[in-house]
């Protein structure tokens, strides 16, 4: 089993009392974690993990012309642990909730406006050169 934390900045600085995500990222992090991610919106991401040798690293959030955010972490949360159910590695798994994230970013709110699977690999496909990309 994958003990994963995912959580916004502002509930990892208060739980951290650490100003910035990535300090706070390394101490949410301990060996009973595989991985922690604190997600900083428009900033991107900042993730430990077993392999980064608890050092944060950080992912850059996909640039999108932004409509909503309303729902942004719920699609970063749902997708991340989607690409972890299909067996996905870490850094693909950050792609691809960060992708998702950045997609709902772009359209106005509602549940029909989440994301699909297709959508989502057809976006990271067309942004393979220019998305961001992990350490």
């Amino acid at each position: 089993m994958t003990a994963t934390t995912i959580g916004a900045k502002g509930f990892a600085r208060a739980q951290t009392k650490m100003n910035h995500a990535a300090e706070a990222t390394q101490k949410l992090w301990n060996k009973e974690r595989e991985v922690v991610v604190v997600t900083c919106g428009r900033d991107g991401c900042w993730y430990c993990a077993t392999d980064t040798a608890a050092a944060a690293r950080h992912l850059p959030a996909f640039q999108v012309e932004v409509l909503d955010t309303t729902g942004c972490g719920d699609v970063f949360h749902g997708t991340y642990a989607a690409a972890l159910a299909l067996g996905l590695d870490l850094k693909t798994r950050l792609r691809f909730a960060s992708a998702a994230a950045a997609l709902k970013a772009g359209r106005r709110s509602g549940i029909d406006r989440y994301p699909t699977r297709t959508e989502i690999e057809d976006f990271l496909g067309a942004s393979e050169t220019t998305g961001p990309t992990t350490d």
